[in-house]
């Protein structure tokens, strides 16, 4: 945007995480980037007491999947928040599988179970840890024969996922439009879409199909994108 000389600029500068006799809400930092996740907990007065990296295909490596204790609990300051962090890195003792195995490509990545080979003729599942709810569908069946990204008769082309939309409206001198926006393979709708009060947390449950798009604007001001597989 392009201002004449000497125009004025109006700034919106946060207060930080809102405190309440003395306990700080849990950030949500769940589908954030590890170093982005960490700065946000120390931000608010937190710190990370643990991190656990967490073999999957099926989130983009350094994402946060999940996290102890879940986003808005209260907690005293300087409390420890642990992450569960996706990682392609396969797990140091892999799965052995005999030569006469009737399953020779299955792959066994569940934490503790390295080893362990189904017997003859039983289903073999590869395990998922299901964090968001883009990851609740994503849980992965070794058929032979069944190529990787072709639905399978569990997870149909089209079926319905749930987004879980959350959002820390920042702190306003007067209530703003807050619209929410869901593109997915059905086409755009608005699901959200009214005046906020500074600090209002907004959550909502919605439905997509294929792979949703998420987008806020406040204020008629573009805000936050997320993307939902």
């Amino acid at each position: 945007m392009t201002l004449a000389e000497n125009s004025r600029i109006d700034l919106m500068i946060s207060l930080g995480v809102q405190r309440s006799d003395g306990m700080v809400q849990v950030p949500d930092v769940l589908q954030r980037t590890e170093a982005v996740a960490r700065k946000m907990i120390l931000d608010s007065g937190l710190k990370v007491s643990g991190i656990e990296y967490f073999y999957t295909q099926n989130t983009p490596a350094g994402m946060v999947m999940d996290m102890s204790p879940k986003p808005g609990t209260a907690l005293s300051q300087d409390s420890g928040v642990s992450l569960k962090v996706a990682t392609l890195e396969r797990p140091e003792t892999p799965a052995t599988i005999p030569a006469e195995s009737p399953s020779p490509n299955v792959q066994v990545t569940m934490p503790g179970m390295a080893g362990k080979i189904p017997s003859e003729g039983q289903k073999t599942v590869k395990p998922v840890e299901v964090t968001s709810a883009q990851d609740e569908t994503a849980a992965e069946v070794s058929v032979p024969g069944l190529s990787q990204g072709q639905p399978s008769e569990q997870e149909p082309a089209g079926e319905k996922k749930t987004a879980k939309i959350r959002y820390q409206v920042p702190p306003l001198v007067k209530p703003m439009q807050l619209k929410i926006e869901m593109i997915d393979g059905s086409g755009t709708r608005v699901i959200l879409d009214r005046p906020v009060n500074g600090g209002e947390y907004i959550s909502l449950n919605e439905s997509y199909v294929q792979q949703g798009v998420v987008t806020i604007f406040l204020g008629g001001e573009f805000v936050w994108q997320d993307k939902y597989r």
